[in-house]
């Protein structure tokens, strides 16, 4: 639907492109076979921070051309003035410097969305209309072309006007209040949950508005809210309280218990001789297998009737939890890691960062990569994408630095190699 022809079409595009010098760059190493099910399409990435940039980066690791488009050298970026942190968000991009506020940045943007199939924008509501490139415009001179735009509220509601940050969202979703322990304060994610998720939405918004296109030959525009977002996210726990279903009536919800679960044990993380290891047992045959690990038969289900099922387990988890940490307490992580993996019981060791990405899974599958760049991206590492479609490889991530000379220049050189 956005670049059909299988592989001789994306041999042929890629030649176009080489001969046009956009692969010039050694940064980019690119094939006909590795430019991605998205190859042919062309973004225009408005974009910074973060859940916009999330966005454009997933479709430019499918394989789009996406075109950073930045004012000032990304002046006002918060992600801009880290090196590692910034390549992170614009790898595999193109950049351009130009001034939006000022006539001759506005006509340069207007000739780029000529050849764009796809603008995102992260503005909050408003600013796209002030400048000249709110969606009634867009969508009269440029009948094809998607838009995308990513804010806190959305633009419709009463909050839509209102600045937000990922932990405002966190807090106003509902996310903290089921995060942390009861006898602590409210504690948000360790990431910056609600912008990555409402960046990946995104992302799905702006595929299905290409597949729609493909059928309808129409643009169309695509509303995130960070809000939203994370209140999707958390589906399966707040359909509970919307329904008033067993711990969650007359608006109440079960206390936050930290890692585990308020219905169901063992899942948690619990304590050994050096460290702490997740352990899932709530299948029988799971729960069987840890107590056999552990040496403890008076932990089995048919051995005591408090721990005869994972919500009886649950319930007396005052009683179970230091029962199973004391079994654990006299080995290492690793060598229960040893024990469990060998008796086929979901587990993991609770990794530092440093350990996580020494994981010889994540080696395996590509998610630790070099970066190809020059100045202050040499020598840098990054992470892979997630996602693997058969018949495209890995796209080799690089980095440049951003295009200034078009401001003062214009962009048709960069405008003929599209």
């Amino acid at each position: 639907f956005v670049c059909g022809g299988g592989r001789a079409w994306r041999r042929q595009h890629f030649e176009r492109r080489r001969a046009s010098g956009l692969l010039c760059d050694p940064t980019r190493r690119m094939s006909a076979e590795t430019m991605g099910p998205l190859a042919g399409i062309t973004v225009v990435d408005l974009t910074r921070q973060l859940a916009g940039p999330m966005c454009t980066r997933v479709l430019a690791d499918l394989g789009a051309t996406v075109i950073k488009v930045e004012q000032d050298g990304s002046k006002g970026d918060m992600m801009a003035p880290t090196p590692a942190i910034f390549s992170f968000i614009i790898k595999n991009k193109e950049r351009v410097t130009l001034d939006l506020r000022e006539p001759r940045g506005k006509a340069d943007l207007d000739s780029l969305l000529d050849k764009a199939d796809v603008l995102v924008e992260n503005f909050q509501p408003g600013v796209m209309e002030a400048m000249g490139f709110g969606w009634d415009r867009v969508r009269q001179r440029w009948p094809r072309l998607i838009m995308c735009s990513v804010s806190g509220f959305g633009q419709t509601g009463p909050d839509s006007r209102r600045p937000a940050m990922d932990v405002v969202i966190q807090a106003m979703s509902g996310f903290m209040s089921c995060t942390g322990f009861e006898d602590k304060p409210p504690v948000g994610s360790g990431i910056l949950v609600a912008d990555v998720t409402s960046g990946l939405y995104a992302a799905i918004g702006v595929l299905g508005a290409l597949a729609g296109r493909g059928k309808t030959g129409k643009g169309a525009y695509v509303d995130i809210a960070m809000l939203d977002s994370l209140v999707a996210l958390m589906g399966t726990t707040l359909v509970r309280s919307l329904n008033g279903i067993r711990g969650y009536e007359n608006g109440t919800q079960p206390p936050r218990a930290g890692s585990s679960s308020s219905t169901a044990a063992p899942f948690d993380a619990y304590k050994c001789k050096d460290g702490y290891i997740a352990l899932v047992g709530l299948q029988p045959h799971f729960y069987k297998a840890i107590c056999e690990v552990v040496e403890r038969p008076g932990m089995q289900a048919d051995a005591d009737p408090r721990f005869r099922t994972t919500r009886t387990r649950a319930a007396h988890y005052d009683v179970f939890k230091p029962m199973l940490e004391e079994a654990l307490s006299h080995r290492s992580v690793d060598e229960w890691m040893t024990r469990f993996r060998t008796a086929g019981v979901p587990c993991g060791k609770v990794n530092t960062f440093a350990e996580a990405l020494q994981e010889p899974q994540l080696r395996a599958r590509g998610m630790i990569s070099d970066v190809h760049g020059s100045g202050k991206f040499k020598g840098l590492k990054t992470l892979g994408s997630p996602v693997n479609i058969s018949g495209y490889a890995q796209q080799q991530p690089w980095c440049v630095e951003s295009n200034a000379h078009a401001a003062k220049h214009g962009i048709g050189a960069l405008k003929a190699r599209l």
